[in-house]
């Protein structure tokens, strides 16, 4: 194993074997974007090299002024790529590492999906089950029988988030059956059942059945069965009251106290970019309560490319999507599915006030992608980092599949 170390005009790089780490110049850092040079793992396998990669992700990284980002690319059992820009923590000039946790907002949901695919597939589970049956105290609804498969699909026309979730940032809830009482009570949606309606509150109910089947905690039926199985050191549920190692500090270019019809009213451009204050997302346990990095998130993704981790009958149905009357829901259990006909692929994406995050997994050219970002940068909503970016980064590395015909 080969160790050097180069220097370039503004920073200074070593290497050891295929890993390459840069660590910022004063120049750098006084930078008015805080953004030092990369950190990346590269293998031959992947089409572009690690600068193309890295350029992809620094354009748009750049473009929204965030203050950090984190990318893994996953390709045909190997690690291929892992690049780091930016600061983890401004203030104290701690820059981004592949060992930088990020939260990771609903790609929790992919987490809680797997582990409802999981509890089926042994039996405790029923899918079709009424809901009642493994959480009595919720009450039935007489618009429509829920059942485990529609709360996973979203199909189960339960409310997603009022304005009562300001209130809930400070609140600890240590058991997901606490969280029943903020929406148990609630009429169900319009067309609830015959459309696709997002809820946060359907896959805490979700989690609940889970953990009332399996008789065992939610959040420790994950570690068993899903975190630790894969060797996923960095990922776990948080816990406001205790701090996570090497945590991200959040960012944003939106007034989190000024409302506008588009949502959190964006800072005038040029402003720098304001700290988030810390918050607590336990009232959303099974559906975004939990921080990883990207090389963990393309690694949980690569154990879903094929059946294996999930027996034959549930990978299936994770990349189908559900049927039901008045046509299929885009998410099977956690992910989106592609539609039949169009290239396979799940894909699932969060954000919370500072944070986004995506993972897309491409099972016909065999590979993953994670990206992580720390802040909500200006032009944040318009989805580049978290959709545009994870596809360009995967036709950069691996060409696009042809795909089965319907």
């Amino acid at each position: 194993m080969v160790s050097f170390i180069h220097r370039t005009g503004r920073s200074i790089a070593c290497a050891t074997a295929l890993v390459v780490c840069s660590t910022p110049t004063q120049a750098q850092q006084r930078r008015a974007s805080g953004v030092p040079a990369p950190l990346s793992v590269t293998a031959a396998r992947c089409a572009a090299s690690t600068h193309q990669l890295l350029a992809a992700v620094r354009e748009v990284h750049d473009r929204q002024s965030n203050v950090g980002v984190q990318s893994a690319i996953h390709l045909s059992g190997r690690l291929v790529f892992s690049g780091n820009l930016g600061w983890a923590d401004r203030d104290r000039n701690l820059p981004v590492t592949r060992t930088t946790r990020f939260p990771i907002a609903s790609v929790t949901k992919a987490f809680a999906g797997v582990a409802t695919l999981q509890a089926a597939a042994s039996g405790r589970l029923n899918l079709d089950a009424p809901i009642q049956t493994y959480v009595p105290e919720f009450p039935v609804k007489p618009e429509l029988t829920i059942t485990p498969r529609r709360l996973a699909a979203h199909r189960a026309g339960i409310r997603h988030w009022g304005p009562e979730r300001d209130g809930l940032f400070t609140r600890r809830f240590d058991r997901l059956a606490r969280i029943l009482p903020l929406f148990a009570a609630d009429p169900l949606l319009a067309n609830a059942g015959s459309e696709y309606q997002y809820s946060s509150y359907g896959y805490n109910l979700l989690g609940l059945a889970v953990e009332r089947a399996t008789g065992t905690n939610f959040t420790r039926s994950v570690e068993r069965q899903i975190i630790r199985p894969l060797a996923l050191s960095r990922t776990s549920f948080d816990d406001a009251r205790r701090p996570v190692p090497e945590l991200t500090k959040l960012y944003s270019a939106f007034d989190l106290t000024r409302m506008t019809p588009e949502g959190y009213a964006e800072l005038p451009a040029g402003t720098p970019l304001t700290g988030v204050p810390a918050r607590d997302y336990s009232h959303n346990m099974a559906g975004g309560n939990m921080s990883s990095t990207a090389e963990d998130l393309v690694r949980f993704g690569g154990a879903l490319l094929r059946p294996g981790f999930l027996s034959r009958r549930e990978h299936d149905m994770l990349f189908r999507r559900p049927q039901f009357a008045g046509g299929p829901s885009p998410m099977s259990f956690g992910f989106f599915a592609s539609a039949a006909g169009s290239e396979r692929r799940l894909s699932i994406s969060g954000a919370n006030p500072g944070i986004m995050a995506a993972l897309m997994i491409y099972p016909e050219r065999d590979l993953t992608v994670a990206v992580l970002a720390n802040s909500w940068g200006y032009g944040a909503r318009s989805g580049d980092m978290t959709d545009a970016l994870p596809k360009r980064l995967a036709d950069l590395c691996s060409p696009v599949a042809p795909h089965p015909k319907p």
